[in-house]
């Protein structure tokens, strides 16, 4: 059993084909007002078919099959409408440029746009939960602290997760629950039990003895990041975090350096073009330097120099504070605010992603002085620095910052962050590097619009 069933996205994306495929249908009979024959609809779906491949990668660039998609319908039509407006003007581009298919569809893709985008609306927010892959289950929360509340929460607000009812044991507020009659008075089919805490394990010691083949045990961390994205940081210790098949690993580093040398390499002609327009934007403005050079915590805690494109008067190199604690001597120039924004202020990573020093995708790099003052401060800290920092990173696309921020300005959001990072650690992949890259794309391009 899944509690967040992950036949739930499988779902959402036969559905939209499906619907992609009868708004096309449906796009030539409003078209040419008689039911399209076999030809026409073939000669339409033949390219058309090439678009959906695209169109989905639409979708999910704009999180449209996240796990929380299902959880915010006010949201959906925006995101649909928005997404459908991208992908039309993909289908616009891809008949100007590829004449090869014989139709030039340009009215059809005006009422196309309409057509299923409302379908789509209708069939996320309204028709979708009508169709039920797994039965519901009652559940038992069994753990400790915030995190399980926070799950807890998450599962008991959300009515399109399989469960009928979510009951919440934290053993330290309730050490002696019988566990038993809890399981049959509230006719608990699951449990999702924090076992790295010893007062847990004890209490499921108990469960064992009874050898109830009704019950299914599922691990807290398991399903708290499948739901959150997110390793819960109670749960944390070095060996969850370690754990990796050496085999698979080697080929993923092999090819995440492959394209972190290529990522240079286009980064470089950028960064040639832009340096000479910055350099005289910025010495009209403060006249000071172009380039800074920050000490900054690698892999394995190793220090390293990182180029960036100066962003303040001058530069903190070992600084331990955040940006709203800067003195008004040290403050973010014009230019360097649209820098920051834009991530542009980035670039000159170039350098570092070639010498290896960085990846693309990774943790983001902390200042040495604020690094040591996080990790003294934050259990399990350094573990972040078990990978090579990159320029992006699943924290980056996944957390939401202090409004006017785009990196953690407190312990509390570093906090967060870790979690982001933990679970980037344990799950990389290259399927996970590349939606990084993509969500990372649409978040630059939102500052920007």
């Amino acid at each position: 059993m899944n509690i967040l069933s992950k036949g739930e996205s499988i779902k959402l994306l036969i559905g939209d084909l499906f619907l992609f495929t009868f708004s096309l249908w449906l796009t030539l009979l409003i078209r040419y007002g008689e039911t399209p024959d076999y030809f026409l609809f073939y000669t339409h779906l033949l390219p058309f078919s090439t678009l959906f491949i695209v169109w989905i990668l639409i979708f999910h660039i704009n999180s449209l099959y996240d796990k929380h998609t299902a959880t915010f319908k006010s949201k959906l039509p925006t995101l649909i409408v928005r997404a459908q407006i991208v992908n039309v003007a993909i289908a616009a581009l891809f008949f100007f440029t590829i004449p090869y298919f014989g139709i030039t569809p340009k009215t059809n893709l005006i009422i196309y746009l309409v057509v299923s985008s409302l379908l789509i609306i209708i069939w996320r927010t309204q028709l979708v939960n009508y169709i039920k892959i797994t039965r519901k289950e009652n559940v038992l929360l069994l753990g400790i602290g915030k995190e399980l509340k926070e799950l807890y929460t998450e599962m008991n607000s959300n009515d399109h997760r399989n469960t009928n009812s979510v009951i919440i044991i934290d053993v330290e507020e309730n050490p002696e629950v019988d566990l038993n009659s809890l399981l049959t008075k509230n006719n608990i089919t699951t449990i999702i039990a924090d076992g790295a805490h010893e007062k847990v394990r004890s209490i499921l010691v108990k469960l064992f003895h009874q050898k109830n083949p009704t019950i299914t045990l599922l691990e807290f961390t398991d399903i708290y990041e499948e739901i959150f994205e997110r390793t819960p940081l109670s749960s944390v210790n070095y060996r969850l975090l370690f754990k990796t098949n050496r085999a698979r690993r080697y080929v993923y580093l092999f090819v995440k350096r492959l394209f972190d040398i290529i990522g240079s390499i286009i980064i470089t002609f950028t960064l040639l073009f832009l340096a000479p327009i910055l350099w005289i934007l910025m010495k009209f403005e403060d006249g000071g330097g172009l380039f800074i050079k920050q000490e900054r915590i690698g892999q394995y805690t190793k220090p390293i120099g990182v180029y960036k494109f100066r962003t303040m008067l001058y530069n903190d190199r070992e600084s331990s504070t955040w940006i709203h604690e800067k003195t008004r001597a040290n403050k973010i120039t014009r230019i360097g605010a649209f820098l920051r924004k834009t991530s542009i202020d980035e670039l000159p990573q170039c350098i570092n992603l070639f010498k290896g020093d960085m990846t693309l995708i990774g943790p983001r790099s902390d200042i040495l002085g604020l690094g040591s003052r996080l990790s003294a401060e934050i259990k399990y800290y350094n573990a972040r620095y078990k990978v090579k920092p990159g320029i992006s990173g699943w924290a980056q696309v996944k957390q939401q910052y202090t409004k006017g921020n785009i990196s953690p300005q407190s312990i509390d959001e570093s906090y967060l962050r870790l979690a982001y990072d933990f679970y980037y650690i344990k799950h990389q992949s290259i399927l996970l590097d590349f939606s990084i890259a993509l969500r990372t794309v649409k978040t630059l391009l939102s500052r920007l619009i």
